[in-house]
């Protein structure tokens, strides 16, 4: 195999195709083998068990460690101080008048469209019955 043409700072030269490289997740396959082993399911729910015993007696990072893996980081930025008072004000609730407005969709378009939606009520008869078989199943698994 030929020797790979570097510059004189021992950089690769321009067209060099390079070589493939480590192979993908070897390295760590490794190590997650190695962990998996010294550290089984018993071992980890004792872990687990720990975390939560500290987090409920004040432990901060406890209690973080916990919600990384339970909640995860928040998706969405905080709103600021100023836009919270200032909804609270004026009585609105972002995500309040965001479910209205999705909820009220199909009735706005059959107001606006009437002649594109003549026959869509059994497309909401089965949302409905969809929605409540949906709160049925929860009410049950939650009971």
């Amino acid at each position: 195999m030929a020797a790979a043409k570097r510059d004189e700072k021992g950089r690769f030269q321009i067209g060099n195709p390079g070589g493939p490289g480590r192979l993908k997740r070897q390295t760590e396959a490794g190590y997650l083998s190695v962990l998996m082993e010294a550290c089984d399911l018993e071992t980890w729910r004792g872990i687990v068990d720990r975390a939560v015993t500290d987090a409920t007696d004040g432990n901060e990072k406890a209690r973080s460690w916990l919600a990384s893996y339970l909640v995860g980081a928040p998706s969405a930025e905080a709103p600021s101080t100023s836009t919270v008072v200032i909804q609270q004000l004026l009585h609105v609730d972002p995500a309040l008048d965001a479910a209205a407005a999705q909820l009220a969709k199909p009735a706005i378009g059959r107001e606006k469209y009437p002649i594109l939606q003549a026959d869509d009520e059994w497309i909401d008869a089965i949302k409905a019955e969809a929605a409540a078989a949906i709160l049925a199943a929860e009410q049950t698994d939650a009971g």
